[in-house]
């Protein structure tokens, strides 16, 4: 047994309310600490045409520290692509140590315009004023005449039309012209000369993309200014998926517990609590990759019904620069439609069968695979179609 006289006690007393003032003072200076999060993404395309893949490489950094790094907290992104009005499509990237990747799959009937593609973390909405991920995205149709309204300038001269001639380079040694269709080099020496010769085509005019340097700067918060709210979770773990039961008032006299699966070969399996009055719930995900179908299961309610919350909060957006349309740019998007209607047809016209990849290698590891030579007739030699097996 141990015994403290009234002297002991007072020195108890006065370390405990130390320990406490301490605590009260390092929670209100670790709360200023909080991961400043800040999303910067490439596209493998500066412009794209309406039924082509954005391809997208993702960075999430923590501008919270001095020494800028990647940031460890959040480990889904939300992207959306969108017009002056609406959500045109969207996705969930997977994050993993500041670094992620994905792709858009572009509508094959999107008008033709400048869109805007905005990117965002649950810890980056949780700040007082949340700094978005903003690009400019130009996207043609070349099926369609439709057009985003007001957003869209068709002219015949918005372009400064190609030099006809080239200043010469030296008036003792080369004259080089553009003669229309060719280049025209004049040697104007009495002697061979070595010349070298560069050539840079006028593409179709694109929105200035920012670097990732330029980025960092511009975005650098001042720590003093940047306040949080708690609005959301930070998904350190994985997505959170909120949703609700609708007929909460049929099924709160039975159990609260809901459980969360998704279709496939492998377990995976998640709980959650119903709340008893509002019928919401939240389920805390960590490995819910590539696209599932979900099933939810309220036991003994078999009555119940559900609604999911939509994850992206569609934040108001400034209206995107106006695109201009020039005759000039037409032989190039003609090309670049061509390419993208023979990427989706030869996706389509396939004669394989998906089997499961094997982890060794594909010598005695069963029934063999049989293939008809009558089935491939698309290539003239042997070697297109083995390349096709």
């Amino acid at each position: 047994m141990i015994t403290f006289n009234s002297k002991g006690m007072r020195a108890k007393k006065i370390a405990l309310l130390t320990i406490s003032l301490l605590v009260i003072w390092i929670y209100p200076c670790s709360a200023q600490q909080r991961t400043i999060e800040r999303i910067y993404i490439s596209t493998d395309r500066a412009l794209y045409i309406a039924g082509e893949t954005i391809w997208l490489s993702l960075y999430c950094f923590d501008l919270s520290k001095e020494m800028h790094q990647f940031s460890d907290l959040s480990k889904v992104a939300y992207v959306e692509l969108r017009n002056a009005g609406s959500l045109v499509t969207s996705a969930k990237l997977r994050i993993d140590k500041g670094r992620g990747g994905g792709m858009l799959q572009l509508p094959a009937s999107l008008p033709t315009g400048n869109y805007r593609l905005i990117a965002y973390t649950k810890q980056m909405l949780n700040e007082a004023t949340p700094c978005f991920f903003d690009k400019v995205i130009p996207i043609y149709n070349t099926l369609s005449t439709e057009r985003i309204d007001e957003n869209v300038f068709v002219g015949d001269d918005l372009l400064p039309q190609t030099q006809t001639e080239i200043s010469r380079i030296s008036s003792n040694h080369i004259d080089v012209k553009w003669n229309g269709d060719k280049i025209v080099m004049t040697n104007k020496s009495d002697q061979a000369i070595t010349l070298n010769l560069s050539i840079a085509r006028v593409d179709i005019p694109v929105a200035l993309d920012r670097s990732i340097i330029d980025f960092m700067e511009v975005n650098k918060p001042k720590q003093a200014e940047v306040t949080f709210n708690t609005l959301y979770i930070p998904e350190y773990e994985g997505e959170i998926i909120r949703g609700r039961v609708k007929n909460v008032n049929g099924v709160q006299s039975r159990e609260h517990l809901i459980f969360l699966s998704t279709v496939g070969t492998g377990i995976d399996i998640y709980s959650a609590t119903a709340d008893a009055v509002t019928g919401e719930f939240s389920f805390f995900t960590k490995s819910l990759l590539e696209k599932n179908e979900i099933v939810l299961e309220y036991p003994g309610a078999a009555e119940a019904t559900f609604e999911l919350i939509d994850p992206f909060v569609r934040p108001p957006v400034a209206p995107a620069p106006p695109l201009f349309l020039d005759k000039t740019f037409e032989s190039a998007l003609v090309q670049r439609s061509m390419e993208m209607q023979v990427s989706k047809y030869f996706g389509i016209d396939t004669l394989f069968e998906r089997v499961n990849v094997p982890d060794g290698p594909p010598l005695f590891t069963g029934k063999p695979i049989i293939y008809h030579l009558d089935d491939y007739t698309r290539f003239p030699t042997m070697q297109d179609i083995v390349i096709e097996f």
